[in-house]
């Protein structure tokens, strides 16, 4: 099941940047209302819906999440939030 997949992938990642080099995943960074969030592809159309768990959240100068500090996340949902 790609949703066991994925979770293994996450538990396997060093830091939340390495899923990025998952293509399959399409790790991407969510906007609006899911501001601070993140996504990655399972079975369409659902996605795992994960937040970085950190206080405070690791940045970058530009404000952006620093992907190689984020070592904890939650997930939030496995849903299709479309």
């Amino acid at each position: 099941m790609k949703i066991r997949s994925r979770l293994d992938e996450l538990l396997e990642s060093p830091n939340l940047e390495t899923m990025k080099f998952f293509p399959q995943a399409r790790f991407h960074a969510l906007k609006g209302s899911r501001k601070g969030q993140f996504a990655l592809d399972v079975e369409h159309p659902k996605r795992i819906i994960i937040e970085p768990d950190h206080i405070p959240l690791p940045k970058l100068e530009d404000g952006s999440v620093d992907l190689k500090r984020v070592i904890s996340v939650t997930v939030v949902e496995i849903d299709d939030y479309h």
